[in-house]
């Protein structure tokens, strides 16, 4: 007993170390906190540096849930408080929060769930550069996706519904042609199909920059505003992921495991098995 107890820690560091090798989450929040209060000052997450600041009017957390998005190639975050940002009835708020390095790099990857209730000042626009202009997400019952001040034409994304939760992609490239830059963008219901292997290849918008946009990406903006009233916008599980390949980055702002993790993990599962059947010969 004791020894396939001992074989179980060794797949399941082995296991953990395979996922930590591969293109990690770099930088994450989840809004893993507990109460009402605003964003402001708060410091949960990974990757950043410090807490979120107020760049107009504060966001507050929602206290009692969070979004959620089942589908199977999009892995929920494990989270010990129910929590998000969440638009107060205010005009506009916006808060700001930097990385914790400058991001210089060729490609990089970010995903979140967002939504809004039917109205005009109902938005909730995730901006992951300094770039303010340059965002996607909910804006007045419609998606929203800008490269500097830009509009993406969609194609392929699902009908918005008043309330439902859309899961968002996007990459960032820098000097794509010369110092042009690029961003593509994905967005999802609960329903749609996502394959992680060939989502790179089918971006359901795409536009390439007319000159640079950004040298490094250096902070990131979240703008959940609501009209006034008690119609709310909401914003949850943030993550980045640079670094790796393309499939790895994708893998890791889905939060879906690598082929090779899972065949890791059903190999040393079948060695277990068999070394038990063995010891009771």
């Amino acid at each position: 007993m004791k020894t396939s107890l001992k074989l179980l820690a060794v797949i399941a560091a082995i296991t953990s170390a395979s996922l930590t090798c591969q293109a990690q989450t770099v930088i994450s929040e989840y809004f893993d906190y507990t109460g009402t209060g605003n964003v402001t000052t708060l410091n949960g997450g990974s990757g950043w540096n410090g807490a979120w600041t107020t760049a107009t009017t504060t966001q507050v957390l929602n206290g009692s849930s969070n979004l959620t998005f089942t589908n199977a190639n999009y892995g929920t975050p494990v989270v010990t408080n129910a929590n998000m940002a969440t638009g107060a009835t205010t005009a506009g708020m916006s808060n700001a929060r930097s990385y914790a390095s400058t991001l210089v790099t060729s490609e990089v990857w970010v995903s979140f769930l967002a939504s809004t209730a039917t109205g005009s000042n109902n938005n909730s626009v995730l901006r992951p550069t300094s770039v303010t202009t340059t965002g996607l997400g909910l804006q007045s019952s419609a998606f929203y996706a800008k490269l500097g001040n830009t509009d993406i034409t969609l194609s392929g994304q699902p009908a918005y519904l008043s309330g439902d939760t859309y899961l968002f992609v996007m990459k960032l490239e820098t000097d794509v042609s010369g110092t042009n830059d690029r961003m593509s963008v994905w967005i999802y219901n609960t329903a749609s199909t996502i394959n992680p292997a060939t989502l790179n290849a089918s971006p359901m918008g795409t536009l390439t920059s007319v000159s640079t946009q950004w040298t490094g990406l250096d902070a990131i903006t979240m703008n959940v505003r609501t009209n006034t009233g008690s119609t709310l916008s909401n914003l949850d599980n943030i993550r980045i992921a640079y670094g790796g390949t393309t499939q790895q980055n994708i893998n890791a702002v889905l939060a879906v495991p690598e082929p090779a993790t899972w065949a890791l993990l059903a190999g040393s599962l079948t060695a277990l098995v068999v070394f038990r059947r063995r010891r009771r010969i």
